[in-house]
């Protein structure tokens, strides 16, 4: 392989590589549009991490309560 073959392929591998970031990048943008502003829903952190429950996980509140509430019910078995 000659040094024009090799820059060829080397240049190659960056296009590849800078396609593929602007693909994340592009699909990225797609998911915060769809999830839009972070401040509307509970399940976000006070430092806006987004939280499980757009991907129909259990909120972190739901999980509190579920738990607050088995613990009742086996406090009043005892």
């Amino acid at each position: 392989m000659n040094k024009k073959d090799k820059v060829a392929t080397k240049n190659n591998e960056i296009n590849k590589k800078i396609e593929m970031e602007n693909n994340q990048k592009a699909l990225t943008n797609k998911l915060k549009e769809e999830i839009g502003d972070l401040e509307e829903f509970e399940d976000v952190t006070k430092y806006g991490e987004f939280i499980s429950s757009y991907f129909a996980w259990t909120s972190l509140e739901k999980q509190k309560e579920k738990a607050q509430y088995f613990q009742d019910i086996t406090s009043r078995e005892k």
